[in-house]
């Protein structure tokens, strides 16, 4: 995890040199997490692995309590992420990118059924797992796969509802771009 805390490290030093230098300037926005990934060489789902050593072992009870529950074990895991960040860059990030995720899931959900909840809650425990296990590289190729599996089903949707064909434009990324 070193080599991951430099990236972050440097990340957060930068962001904060051209805030502070008003390259961004007040009332402005970061640009895209896909730029900003793509500028830094990381994915937000990269966060997931910086995470996951801090939880404790009563965050991990509670966690395993709720992605159990019915409804969308995600939101769950989402949200115990988000509080372990402690550097609000990413924080900020992190957070924007699980509302962009929910909002696809809920979007392509309705009109998919319960088969994509199904698999969503398996890939989401699949991490919880994971993340268990102390497996943080396998943690957070899980969280990849479930954005996968939204972005999948909202171009589906779009082009069987809607017939809008350039949904397939999106390229869904592998598991190897998002590391």
């Amino acid at each position: 995890m070193r080599g991951k805390d430099y990236y972050y490290t440097r990340i957060v030093r930068d962001l904060t040199r051209k805030i502070g230098t008003g390259i961004y300037p007040a009332g402005t926005y970061l640009p895209y997490e896909a730029q900003l990934a793509k500028q830094y060489g990381v994915s937000a789902y990269t966060v997931a692995a910086y995470t996951a050593p801090q939880f404790s072992e009563d965050d991990l009870e509670q966690l395993a309590v709720h992605i159990m529950k019915p409804g969308i074990a995600l939101t769950n895991l989402f949200q115990m992420i988000l509080k372990h960040l402690s550097l609000e860059p990413l924080h900020v990030i992190w957070y924007e990118c699980s509302q962009i995720t929910e909002w696809g899931f809920y979007f392509a959900f309705y009109p998919q059924g319960g088969d994509v909840i199904v698999q969503l809650n398996d890939i989401t425990r699949r991490a919880y797992h994971c993340l268990r296990a102390g497996k943080s590289t396998e943690f957070a190729e899980n969280l990849a796969d479930c954005y996968r599996l939204i972005l999948t089903s909202v171009q589906a949707h779009m082009v069987e509802k809607h017939h809008f064909t350039e949904a397939l434009s999106v390229q869904v990324p592998d598991r190897d771009s998002l590391k």
